[in-house]
């Protein structure tokens, strides 16, 4: 089955949200705040979630999760294991910073680097592209070339390391241009998005 990239720019900061398709199978990556037009289009198209993957759990990268858990109750939550308990807490998913109090329900299953998911007869890798948060992650499919980075890459630099909970010290080396994207010729999300892609 073909793969087709959809991304929604959702939020006040303009946050990349990734929908993949597999005919009437999907997954949702980064669901941010005002998700409407993404639920929309999943009504319209008739495709039903089955992960909702997080790269890292920053406030303005989870506030959509509870009302796509809400229509979509069986959507499994998958969340990097060391950025799960910024999920209900506003203050370590720095959007208390911003006077918001974001939350997200807990997570279904916790991801690791190195772990491999598998959907539409494609394998996805977890990469580790920590340092922007504790245990920020990439997911790589090289069947496809298409990474998706979250806030580890962006279209001039990388994710920032000078707020709470950053770590530049953790930073991999993997966080650069050329080891974040893997030399398959992968997709490069940033801010602001380009338009939605078939692979």
């Amino acid at each position: 089955m073909k793969l087709q990239v959809h991304i929604f720019v959702l939020g006040p900061l303009a946050t990349n949200c990734y929908l993949l398709r597999w005919g009437k199978e999907c997954w949702v990556v980064d669901p941010s705040l005002w998700p409407e037009e993404l639920l929309k289009f999943l009504r319209t198209a008739g495709a039903a979630p089955g992960r909702i993957l997080l790269t890292h759990g920053h406030g303005d990268h989870i506030a959509g999760v509870g009302a796509l858990k809400a229509a979509y109750p069986a959507a499994r939550l998958c969340c990097p294991a060391a950025d799960a308990g910024m999920l209900t807490d506003p203050v370590a998913n720095v959007s208390a910073t911003f006077g918001l109090s974001l939350s997200s329900p807990p997570a279904d299953e916790l991801l690791r680097p190195g772990q491999t998911l598998e959907a539409g007869g494609l394998t996805w890798q977890v990469l580790d592209t920590s340092g922007h948060t504790p245990g920020g992650v990439s997911f790589h499919c090289a069947e496809a070339g298409v990474v998706l980075t979250g806030d580890a890459l962006f279209d001039q630099g990388i994710g920032r390391t000078d707020i709470p909970g950053a770590d530049e010290e953790r930073r991999p080396p993997s966080a650069s241009r050329e080891r974040t994207t893997p030399s398959c010729g992968a997709y490069n999300p940033c801010r602001p998005a380009r338009a939605g892609i078939d692979t």
